[in-house]
């Protein structure tokens, strides 16, 4: 469910500040230059609350001058440590309140399902497929 909600930290503007600073390596957080490294805590200072403010992983990459798959092993890294970094088809960004975080959890409930169920009929082929050298319609074009 989407709202319409104003972005938290200022829209456009805050963004702008943010691209900036991550070009420039440094930003400015409570009145402290923070150097930008490329960790999970670079990225966090990069992100910022709601929905409306998330960025992708391919936008978060090109600031904080990584690849996307190091920006997911990053996002992840700082979740394990505690950040309530969510996601959404619009990207990531900070949890604003504890029902962002909610639906969060959901969709990554929704997720393992899925992954449950792709993993149990992969399992019950090769259960089948024992000692085939091949699997009908894998290698034979059809």
């Amino acid at each position: 469910m989407m709202t319409n909600r104003k972005p938290v930290h200022g829209g456009n503007r805050e963004r702008a500040e943010t691209e900036k600073a991550a070009l420039t390596g440094t930003t400015n957080f409570q009145g402290e230059n923070i150097i930008l490294a490329k960790t999970s805590q670079g990225i966090c200072a990069l992100l910022l609350q709601g929905e409306a403010n998330a960025l992708t992983a391919a936008e978060l990459a090109r600031l904080a001058g990584q690849t996307p798959r190091d920006v997911t092993r990053s996002i992840q890294r700082a979740r394990l440590a505690g950040k309530p970094i969510c996601a959404s088809g619009a990207g990531y960004f900070l949890a604003s309140d504890a029902a962002e975080l909610a639906r969060c959890v959901r969709g990554l409930d929704r997720r393992l399902r899925e992954i449950r169920r792709t993993r149990e009929a992969l399992g019950d082929i090769l259960q089948k497929t024992a000692g085939r050298e091949s699997v009908k319609g894998w290698s034979d074009g059809e």
